[in-house]
């Protein structure tokens, strides 16, 4: 795939933190999950301690996508792609398409034969994306991040 847009993938770092929000702004995600609660710093503070954060960065510097990932969170055994964002006005330009190939990358280089993604089911788009990269989709689980809001677990043979 041709990528259209310049970034550097470097390992997120908490003084950032500021910056990585504002990654979510304008998301139907923020909306559904992050808007008033303290979510984004359950699911993005203790992976950047980990060094399990992955950002795109701009060559000024900033960061305008991001993913998180854990390699033992899923059946406590397989690579998990547990968040995702690319900011707004930078959608669409290939930054989520690389960062989920660098996920796929570092899965296979540590020998992994399966990796896991959810997706909210009212985001079509974004299904269809993760499934164009590979990934199949498994089942709904029905509340697991809110109640209403069903989870496709998709999963990709590496």
């Amino acid at each position: 795939m041709k990528y259209n847009y310049r970034v550097t993938f470097v390992k997120g770092t908490a003084e950032k933190w500021d910056e990585y929000v504002k990654i979510f702004d304008n998301s139907a995600f923020f909306d559904q999950y992050l808007k008033g609660t303290e979510n984004l710093n359950e699911w993005l503070l203790a992976p950047l301690k980990k060094g399990n954060v992955i950002v795109a960065e701009t060559e000024k510097g900033e960061p305008v996508g991001l993913m998180v990932y854990d390699m033992n969170g899923m059946y406590g055994g397989f690579p998990y792609l547990s968040l995702i964002g690319v900011k707004d006005g930078f959608r669409g330009k290939g930054i989520g398409d690389r960062l989920i190939d660098i996920f796929i990358q570092i899965s296979k280089q540590l020998g992994y034969e399966k990796a896991y993604i959810t997706v909210s089911e009212y985001n079509p788009r974004a299904k269809s994306f993760f499934q164009k990269k590979g990934f199949k989709p498994l089942l709904i689980v029905p509340g697991l991040l809110k109640g209403g809001v069903g989870e496709w677990l998709l999963m990709k043979e590496l």
